[in-house]
């Protein structure tokens, strides 16, 4: 009995371990401006701004190079992780009607993001209802953002590109995988300024106080 008892708790363990949200120590603002023409916001009236199309139904995605992810949206977080072997990932509550933290803004700053260390991988993702309970969200842009040099992290890079297309596939499971183009960027030029990925840019920075706001809505 002890030992069937003592089986079962090492499984539930094993399953907890596979589905526990990475832990990532470092935290910084992570701001994504849009300019694809084709974005679904374009159509916004009250938004101004000088680009093309407003950044305000985004959710971002970070994805380590253990194919763990983490996407923030307005209520929390999406806790995801890709199987490289089968090439597919498990992203609970993907299929929800999920809400920006920036409903109406020209750039969306999402405050106090943890970031795995370099290299990681970072999706843009346009918002959309599911349909028929099955998500339908639109991928952006999609990137591997190493530490140093793009060739010192090639193999990480490999895996993380992998992870990336699981996880754009439950997002999204009626996009076609041609459609998702993946850059890669050094981290630093991400830092010193905005680095343009496909159709946004993006810019890492210290958390700043006046974050507070937007950062309840994260953890709302």
């Amino acid at each position: 009995m002890r030992g069937a008892a003592g089986a079962v708790v090492a499984v539930a363990f094993a399953l907890s371990a596979c589905t526990m949200p990475p832990a990532w120590s470092e935290r910084v603002d992570v701001t994504v401006e849009v300019y694809a023409p084709n974005f679904a916001a374009s159509a916004t009236s009250d938004v101004a701004s000088s680009a093309s199309s407003p950044s305000g139904i985004l959710m971002i995605c970070v994805i380590d190079s253990d194919s763990g992810a983490q996407c923030y949206h307005r209520r929390g977080v999406i806790s995801a992780r890709a199987k490289l072997a089968s090439g597919v990932a498990t992203c609970p509550g993907a299929d929800a009607v999920l809400r920006s933290i920036c409903p109406v803004a020209k750039a969306c700053r999402f405050p106090e993001v943890p970031l795995p260390s370099s290299p990681f991988g970072l999706m843009i993702v346009e918002l959309r209802a599911p349909r028929f309970g099955i998500p339908r969200h639109a991928i952006v842009d999609a990137a591997v953002v190493s530490g140093v040099s793009l060739r010192s992290t090639a193999p990480e890079a490999t895996r993380i590109g992998q992870a990336v297309h699981a996880l754009a596939r439950c997002l999204s499971p009626e996009a076609s995988d041609d459609a998702l183009r993946l850059s890669s960027v050094e981290r630093t030029s991400c830092a010193d300024g905005f680095c343009q990925l496909g159709q946004s840019r993006v810019k890492f920075s210290s958390p700043q106080r006046n974050g507070v706001t937007a950062k309840r809505n994260l953890e709302d």
